[in-house]
């Protein structure tokens, strides 16, 4: 028999491309120094842990 493999927890709501894109945005507007975490998240209206779900 074969099954689906499913994902445990919540949907994922964004993309790990959505995540590059949103810090390669902060570096080239702030440069590479102020990409963090914190910014990313806040630039895409997620907590900051909700992006270790995508590490």
């Amino acid at each position: 028999m074969i099954f689906a493999r499913t994902q445990r927890g919540p949907k994922r709501e964004m993309s790990l491309k959505q995540i590059v894109d949103s810090a390669i945005a902060i570096a080239d507007k702030e440069g590479l120094s102020a990409v963090s975490m914190n910014k990313v998240a806040a630039s895409l209206g997620f907590t900051t842990m909700a992006l270790y779900r995508y590490s």
